[in-house]
């Protein structure tokens, strides 16, 4: 190798003839090297290689060809090659001694980090937020309803999911298809009813879920359509029509309600696995959220208020079963039920379907809810199981791409050998100073708000909570902002806000029916006990009595101000699913 360096050395090229044949030849040589690597290396499937492609890439060989010529010749000189192996031996020198100091501060910062947490009381171990076992027979999970839920959390990950699973989803599901377009569920929050009527329509003229078909074969109804066509002839109400589809839920329910006599719930959540734990039981919560509160707004139709109840109390125990989770996705899963169930609740006040005592049953299970109690555990365990996440990327167990997502590169091995270690320490550090600083005095502040006491959740706390992680992208933060930044207490604190106002709106009622008359204001009602505030601000919920047989009530929105309880007008060519949420969180407003 020497020789030929020196052999470059001694015979430059010179004149341009030299020059001349020296650039057809490696020309040459590079489109052939390319027509043969055309023929050996496979290619997609395409009509021909365009001509442009090879002429291109030879241009690129030659140059690079010559830049490597030249520098040849420039290392050809014994003093040039010392110094540049000098040269790259002093930056490996430095690379080595950034590394090693870089890890050494991760390490620092990290230690610091432990002691800060320890002084807050914030436990850094996943464990230690894991919350303990409850015997089976206390143990709503482990009811035969949800036995292909535990089967497909316990096994292996690399066991392929079992086919009972997908089944019992199936049999769940209110409408046929993998993506139906479906009619809604209502939406109390903007002022929404269940369209029973495009519900009875779209039972009559599609499909019938996979549930439905198969209650009818057990019952010798071989021809969904002729079932379909029958129902069409007893010219039915359409709550009717809908409640008759639902009659093949029934069993789903009452093993429902047997499972739902034990007092606890935890479903075996491999926590040890981190990253890769499975969480199918929440999909068939959200679904028997859907189940329950249709069921429930059907009842209300027909006038079964006392069924309706009883189903509601199912779902708002569902909705408890999962606080004792220490996940930051149980705890939303639980909130979006919550709002689904209070669906039939919103509803069922408007047409003053429900009677004192089913209001009191109902304002005592709403009583029962406590999001904002739930949030500090749920934040802290988020903590832990982000460190956790955190630890298993740098030992390579998690790749980086499932977190920072489509930007990392593929080919990165699980954590690059080529970035320091020190840099996940640090990620660490900055993320428990983004919950101890940020994150936990936020959501206490909701927590504890109380009138004339507290602010309650001020808009700007809530503005840094949100913005705090994506103020500066480093590499000290990069790993901080991918697994914080989601986290919000936002729809917590609207969630909890809803079943506040249903709350309130319960009390309302009582009063409307004990005394005949709507309450002049809130005050009216605190011999019943106290009222909830407004989370945001900590003053009273916003009520104003409209007439003798309607009122308004909301609460101020995110920003923290009193836009009057109005919600916006909707254009006419948007559909139905459009969302139009008020700047007020609004339970009842004068056009209800």
């Amino acid at each position: 190798m020497n020789s030929i360096i020196h052999s470059l050395g001694q015979k430059p090229l010179r004149g341009w003839k030299d020059w001349v044949v020296a650039v057809a030849a490696a020309l040459a040589v590079a489109l052939l090297s390319g027509w043969v690597g055309d023929l050996l290396i496979p290619r997609p499937p395409r009509a021909m290689v365009q001509p442009t492609e090879w002429v291109l890439a030879s241009l690129a060989v030659t140059v690079s060809g010559f830049l490597l010529y030249f520098t040849l010749r420039w290392l050809a000189h014994p003093k040039r090659l010392r110094a540049l192996l000098f040269a790259k031996a002093c930056v490996l020198t430095l690379l080595g001694l950034a590394f090693v100091i870089e890890n050494w501060r991760g390490y620092l910062a990290w230690r610091r980090a432990q002691v800060l947490a320890a002084e807050h009381g914030l436990a850094l171990d996943l464990q230690s937020h894991v919350p303990p076992p409850i015997p089976d027979a206390e143990n709503l999970a482990m009811a035969p309803l949800f036995q292909p839920v535990i089967a497909a959390m316990t096994q292996p990950p690399s066991e392929p999911l079992p086919e009972n699973l997908f089944q019992g989803l199936l049999d769940l599901d209110l409408v046929a298809g993998f993506f139906p377009r479906r009619p809604s569920l209502g939406d109390w929050w903007n002022g929404e009813r269940l369209p029973v009527a495009e519900w009875a329509d779209y039972y009559l003229t599609n499909e019938l879920p996979p549930r439905v078909q198969a209650w009818l074969r057990r019952h010798g109804v071989e021809s969904p359509e002729q079932w379909q066509a029958a129902l069409r002839q007893r010219n039915l109400k359409p709550a009717e029509i809908v409640a008759e589809v639902l009659r093949a839920y029934d069993e789903t329910l009452a093993a429902l309600a047997e499972a739902a006599r034990r007092p606890r719930c935890r479903f075996p959540i491999a926590y040890e696995r981190g990253f890769d734990a499975r969480l199918h039981h929440l999909i068939h919560f959200h679904r028997l959220f859907d189940l329950i509160c249709f069921r429930a707004n059907i009842h209300l139709q027909l006038g079964r208020a006392d069924s309706a109840l009883h189903e509601l109390q199912l779902g708002f125990r569902l909705v408890r079963a999962l606080e004792e989770e220490p996940i930051l996705i149980s705890l939303l899963v639980s909130q979006s039920g919550c709002r689904n169930l209070l669906q039939p609740v919103w509803e069922g006040t408007l047409n003053r379907r429900w009677n004192s005592a089913q209001l009191a049953a109902l304002e005592k299970e709403l009583a029962q809810i406590r999001f904002l109690d739930d949030l500090p555990r749920v934040s802290r365990a988020e903590c832990a199981w982000a460190l956790q996440t955190m630890d298993e990327i740098r030992s390579g167990r998690v790749p980086l791409k499932a977190v920072l997502g489509e930007p990392a590169r593929p080919d990165w091995p699980r954590w690059p050998w080529w970035l320091p270690t020190g840099w996940v320490d640090q990620n660490k550090a900055n993320l428990v100073r983004y919950y101890i600083e940020v994150v936990i005095p936020a959501i206490e502040a909701a927590q504890k708000v109380v009138p004339a006491e507290q602010p309650g959740m001020q808009p700007e706390k809530l503005a840094m909570l949100q913005s705090w992680p994506k103020r500066q992208v480093s590499p000290y933060t990069f790993l901080t902002t991918a697994l914080a930044a989601r986290f919000s207490p936002s729809t917590t604190l609207a969630t909890q806000t809803a079943v506040d106002l249903a709350r309130v709106a319960c009390r309302i009622e009582i009063h409307s029916l004990r005394t005949g008359r709507l309450p002049e204001s809130l005050e009216e009602l605190t011999p019943d006990g106290p009222l909830p505030p407004d989370r945001m601000t900590g003053k009273p919920l916003r009520y104003r009595k409209v007439s003798e047989t309607a009122y308004q009530l909301y609460a101020t929105g995110k920003d923290g101000q009193d836009d009057g309880g109005l919600r916006p007008p909707r254009p006419p060519e948007l559909g139905r699913s459009t969302h139009r949420a008020a700047p007020d969180w609004i339970w009842r407003a004068p056009e209800d």
